[in-house]
């Protein structure tokens, strides 16, 4: 299993960003040296303005899974 943090920054036409930040839970299958996704699962942490004043979602996904 595997947990990925992303962050995407985005930009609109109108001048304003906005920023994803959420979360990825996979799960593999087979050998180690060739792994397989037998799942993956994304959470939204937070989406919102740049500046960080938008909504939370999930805080107990900051902890290890």
């Amino acid at each position: 299993s595997a947990r990925w943090y992303v962050r995407e920054l985005q930009w609109r036409n109108d001048g304003r960003t906005k920023l994803l930040i959420g979360v990825y839970d996979d799960t593999y299958t087979g050998p180690a040296n060739a792994p397989l996704f037998a799942s993956r699962r994304f959470s939204v942490l937070y989406r919102g303005p740049a500046d960080l004043s938008g909504k939370l979602y999930d805080p107990s996904k900051l902890a290890s899974p």
